[in-house]
């Protein structure tokens, strides 16, 4: 990347006004663009809007609302932000309004609707987790399997069936976070560790970005498997690009992705990688820090680069990574109302730390919503090596302290339970 400077000025609309879009907005602020957040809620539901230069209460699927926003905003170009279900709407906002978009509709439907991915992979012989066509077809030696909505992100609507009857109830919770209303019954795989493949996207050309080991786990009995942890670099790193990583990347260019970014989670069980979904977007994590940190390519700057001038001034550079280690580890609040939170001081002083992507803060009521809507920050640091993680990870937990009304301790993680 060069002088980013040069888009000192222009005004750039925002889709997303969750709160790890303050972290983006910091980087737009650095450059001196002008941000404008426009979506459906208050800035009591969409924190981030308070941290913009302006922001507007508007259905984007109103299009004709859109467009009288950006004209009176002179919106330069969108970025579309973190959640999936703003894409179609994106692009449509960019065709009618001929702004850069970095993906097509066709693209974007891909990336969401798990059997069209699914079908992508097998189509390159890149394996993908084995599946039922109806749970009548599910017989009782098949048992556990998975159900999960086609095309639900967050992990809402996921669910574990060890018998008929769980079944038939998981397919009806799963159709409700279904847009379609179509479910996927699939073999079950032990969800609790995966790996994250990034790649960057930038005219055409396809650059491995960084893998990790992810490790989930349910906030509550009740609830969804979500991320508890993850690791770059990944134990398996090696093996992936000595095999599956061309076949991957064939299969990205076969589908004509040419810009922006990609992650993959794959079930990986030591010597085999299985697919199980994709993202054509940022993860809520806000992984554009480890892939700067391990390849120096700035994902953040790309799409914002792209959404302002349709072009880059310059491709990206691959840099040699760096030693050590990179840790996301999001730590967790219970339910109540947040009262005071203390030790965030302390943490922002240690050198470990790389970003830190906040969720909630003081007056927030938390509810048992046992999903990554609990999650309370995903802290961002590096490390000599796993071990010396783990050391800063007790550490992390002995200090911060977010406290309740009656001043209990509402933290807590999911990876040390």
């Amino acid at each position: 990347m060069t002088n980013l400077h040069k888009l000192q000025g222009k005004t750039l609309l925002m889709l997303d006004g969750t709160p790890n879009m303050i972290n983006i907005l910091g980087r737009t602020k650095e450059l001196g663009i002008r941000t404008v957040i426009a979506n459906f809620y208050e800035p009591e539901k969409a924190r981030a809007k308070l941290f913009a230069d302006a922001y507007e209460v508007a259905d984007i699927k109103d299009l004709d609302a859109m467009e009288q926003i950006i004209r009176k905003h002179h919106a330069d170009g969108i970025l579309q932000g973190v959640p999936e279900v703003h894409l179609q709407y994106y692009y449509k906002l960019c065709q009618r309004m001929n702004f850069p978009c970095y993906g097509t509709l066709e693209q974007f439907e891909l990336s969401i609707d798990k059997k069209k991915i699914k079908a992508l992979c097998r189509k390159y012989d890149v394996p993908v987790t084995p599946e039922y066509a109806a749970p009548e077809n599910v017989h009782d030696d098949a048992y556990p399997v998975i159900v999960k909505p086609a095309d639900g992100s967050g992990s809402r609507g996921f669910s574990v069936c060890r018998n008929a009857q769980e079944l038939r109830e998981a397919c009806a919770k799963a159709e409700e976070y279904s847009l379609s209303g179509e479910v996927l019954i699939e073999k079950f795989m032990p969800y609790e560790r995966s790996v994250i493949i990034h790649y960057t996207l930038a005219d055409g050309r396809i650059y491995y970005s960084g893998m990790s080991d992810k490790v989930s786990r349910k906030v509550s009995e009740d609830g969804s498997p979500i991320m508890a942890l993850q690791y770059f670099p990944s134990y398996g790193e090696s093996e992936y690009l000595s095999g599956l990583n061309a076949k991957v990347i064939r299969m990205i260019e076969g589908a004509g992705f040419r810009n922006g970014v990609i992650w993959i989670e794959a079930f990986y069980d030591g010597e085999n990688f299985t697919f199980n979904e994709m993202g054509y977007r940022f993860g809520g994590s806000l992984t554009y820090y480890p892939v700067e940190w391990m390849t120096g390519i700035k994902q953040l700057d790309l799409l914002i680069e792209y959404a302002l001038t349709g072009q880059y001034e310059s491709l990206p550079e691959v840099k040699p990574r760096p030693e050590g280690v990179y840790c996301i580890f999001p730590m967790h609040v219970r339910p109540g109302v947040i009262k005071s939170i203390t030790g965030m001081d302390k943490l922002k002083e240690r050198p470990e730390l790389f970003a830190y992507v906040p969720f909630h803060v003081e007056g927030d009521v938390i509810e048992a919503w046992g999903s990554a809507k609990q999650v309370f920050s995903y802290i961002h640091f590096t490390a000599k090596d796993r071990q010396e993680a783990e050391r800063f990870i007790d550490w992390i937990i002995s200090t911060l302290y977010v406290a309740g009304e009656s001043g209990e301790q509402l933290l807590y993680n999911i990876y040390r339970p």
